[in-house]
């Protein structure tokens, strides 16, 4: 299963320690309470069972999430703000920022409000070659921007809606995958796309011969 993206190789093995996770989504209580108050299409708003269904539903398997993440190597930045977004690009030893939000109204959920798509764009540097991972929900106008304005990095994107739980599953595979250092970023994902894809069909087998 292949995502649209631009078809760039890394040289080399990527190890967790050279990824970072951005979320834009709310962490905290505080954050949680902002978002549903300040916009009608935050994510928060999708649980109405308000802060204890988006606790056990988001929160929790985030954490989790969280934790094995970091013990990878990984660093992880919750409840981001676009300018924390902006800072995540500048460390040194970066191969992959995946960003992990909502889309709405053609931006991107961010700690403090919608980001657009330009200003996405002008955040990622020019020189900054690594893999970008739009884990957002129907991206295609962000994912062409950068694409079209910053050529240097590798945008991996799928222009469909994907749950955020589904994303927590698929980069804790990901991640756990990349510290065996056998692999480069492009290569990990098409394997755990090839081994989810496997699980899928078993699952679906197995259901229809229950």
């Amino acid at each position: 299963m292949r995502d649209q993206r631009v078809a760039k190789a890394q040289p080399s093995p990527v190890l967790p320690a050279h990824c970072t996770v951005v979320i834009g989504l709310p962490c905290t209580r505080p954050g949680f309470e902002h978002s549903v108050r300040t916009s009608d299409n935050a994510y928060a708003r999708q649980y109405p069972g308000g802060w204890d269904q988006y606790c056990v539903q988001w929160l929790t398997p985030m954490n989790q999430f969280a934790r094995a993440a970091q013990s990878l190597g990984v660093k992880l930045v919750p409840e981001a703000s676009a300018a924390t977004l902006k800072a995540s690009f500048h460390r040194p030893d970066l191969a992959v920022l995946v960003l992990l939000s909502h889309w709405s109204a053609h931006a991107v959920e961010m700690a403090g409000g919608f980001a657009s798509v330009a200003d996405l764009v002008d955040m990622v540097p020019d020189r900054f070659d690594g893999v970008l991972d739009l884990c957002i929900c129907h991206p295609d106008g962000l994912a062409a921007a950068l694409v079209r304005e910053k050529p240097a990095c590798l945008v991996r994107f799928k222009p469909r809606k994907v749950s955020p739980l589904w994303w927590l599953h698929y980069f804790e595979g990901l991640f756990r995958m990349l510290a065996s250092g056998k692999f480069t970023y492009v290569q990990a994902y098409e394997l755990i796309n090839l081994e989810l894809a496997e699980r899928m069909t078993k699952n679906g087998l197995r259901k229809l011969t229950a």
